[in-house]
This record gives C-alpha cells, structure tokens and sequence, in this order.
C-alpha cells in the first residue's frame, strides 16, 4: 500500500496554510504583531528563539508552535535530530531552510520541521524481511501471508509492543518498495482479496529464511 512521505505531507500542509494566512494577512496590514508557526515532526530537536522544542510521536505526526513577536522581529532557529533519526528538513515559508538559521517576520511564516526515522534490519526482524520479500514472488501467496502473519505475532509476543513495532515496520520498509515491487504487490493484493488468513501458526511448513538485506 502506496505511503505518503513526511514531505509531500508538508506540501499539502503548506497549502492549506497559504489558503487560510493570506486572506487574514490581507485583512490586517495594520497590525504590529506576526506569527512563526513551527510544525515539528516527531525525532526533531532544536531551540526556536529562546524555547527548547521537541517533536513528538512518529517523523510525520506533526506538533504545532506558535511563536508571535514584534513585525520585523528576527528569530533564530536550531534544530537537530534526535537518537534514532537522522537527515534534518527544514521548509521556511514553503522553500527549504538550513538546520539553523534566523527569519525576519514581516507577516505570519510557517516553518516546518522533518527527520527521517533510521531503518534497521538485524537477526530480530531478518526473517520477517525474507517472508516478505518471498510473498511478492510466492506461488502460494496465502500460505505466504500466513507466515509473514505469524512471523509479526511471534515478534509482538517476544518484545515489548514499541520495540516489536518498530522490527515490524523497519522490515516492511526495507523489504518492500511501493514502486519497484507495484506489480508484485498488485498480484498479492489480488491472490488474497476477500481471503481470511486463518492457518494456525503451528501447523504452517517450516521455510528457512534465505534472502540477504539489502546494502544501505
């Protein structure tokens, strides 16, 4: 299933945000006071003039700070990402910003923030990766989404619930690419539409986990 990326989900933010200041900014030139609005995504560190800020939730959940001062008030900015994330985004009034740097305000700007969740496949998640990999060229496509099933219940009744998600979705996103593997997971989408994955888990024959990770 196609996923919207951190920054095509700025994009829309970014428009919806034109749609609604400009009018307003239209309606009072007159006014001495104006608005940064910071959008974080969760992993994202930094400082916004003097306040400490945090992200929150996962890279494209988005938490809103307003920050008014003075028209012509210069604020600087920092950011960095946090532990497990890397690859800092920053998008000032819709172009892209540096990391750190400083705004002058001569109207309400929205200033939005994004890191990228860091991706890693280890002995934990390494077999969930192979059945996933091995579904999209599988005769059998039910039984194969039966163990890919079974793989990810094993997994959430060996780690806690934060921890089991994460192997769950680091190995999806390196297994799977929506757009080199479309066709396959359209053929997937079609062996188990309507079906009801129902095997028991300890009845599926044993597959040894072949496929190696891929080289990041």
């Amino acid at each position: 299933m196609p996923r919207q990326s951190p920054s095509g989900f700025l994009f829309v933010l970014c428009a919806a945000f034109t749609a609604v200041v400009t009018p307003l900014r239209a309606q009072s030139t007159g006014g001495r006071i104006d608005t940064l609005y910071v959008m974080l995504g969760g992993g994202v560190l930094g400082r916004v003039d003097t306040m400490s800020v945090r992200g929150a939730g996962g890279p494209a959940e988005m938490h809103l700070i307003p920050v008014a001062r003075a028209r012509g008030a210069s604020i600087d900015y920092a950011f960095r990402a946090d532990s497990g994330f890397e690859n800092v985004q920053v998008r000032l009034a819709e172009r892209a910003a540096p990391a750190s740097g400083s705004t002058a305000l001569n109207g309400s700007q929205l200033l939005s923030v994004t890191v990228d969740r860091i991706v890693r496949l280890d002995a934990r998640n390494k077999r969930l990766y192979d059945l996933l990999r091995a579904e999209l060229t599988a005769t059998d496509v039910v039984m194969a989404a039966n163990r890919i099933t079974c793989e990810e219940s094993r997994l959430f009744a060996t780690y806690p619930e934060s921890i089991a998600t994460r192997l769950v979705d680091d190995a999806d996103d390196l297994a799977i690419n929506p757009i080199q593997d479309a066709k396959a997971l359209e053929r997937v989408d079609r062996a188990l539409g309507g079906r009801s994955l129902s095997v028991g888990c300890d009845t599926l024959p044993a597959r040894p986990a072949t496929g190696k990770p891929p080289r990041r």
